[in-house]
């Protein structure tokens, strides 16, 4: 396959909630009840800070407007590495948290710890397995020893 080919596929994979670089990126939602579809939603992308998830800067924010065919896309410049959030809001002047939806997102951060965590696991299941080999052949034994 040619290298340009590759990286094209690559630069149209799609992902959930773990984008694994950053630069642009489109996003999408689907809105599934009718009912949603006739309300008007506004998108935004933030950019946390903190442990609190405290919003600190916009990147990108649409203003409220119909989706009559249930969904809304967006594109967005990620311009480093970090924890970020789409934020819908439901309604002209959404005031209770129903009315928000915050969806997590991280960009460009490796998730070192899930291969360790594989690993550990596997460690772990082959230890148990052995210590259970090594106690039926050694009661066994003792068995045959003592009958």
């Amino acid at each position: 396959m040619p290298t340009d080919l590759r990286e094209r596929r690559q630069a149209l994979q799609r992902y959930c909630r773990e984008l694994p670089n950053t630069g642009t990126t489109f996003l999408g939602i689907d809105f599934i009840d009718r009912d949603v579809r006739q309300l008007p939603i506004a998108l935004k992308v933030v950019e946390e800070s903190g442990d609190t998830g405290d919003s600190e800067r916009v990147l990108k924010a649409l203003p409220a407007k119909r989706y009559p065919h249930g969904v809304a896309e967006m594109r967005v410049d990620f311009d480093r590495p970090g924890h970020y959030a789409l934020v819908v809001e439901f309604g002209d002047h959404p005031e209770l948290a129903d009315d928000r939806l915050r969806i997590p997102l991280t960009v460009g951060i490796e998730r070192w710890h899930v291969p360790w965590l594989a690993i550990a696991a596997a460690i772990s299941i082959g230890l148990f397995f052995s210590m259970i080999a090594f106690f039926v052949l050694h009661f066994r034994r003792g068995e045959t020893v003592t009958s």
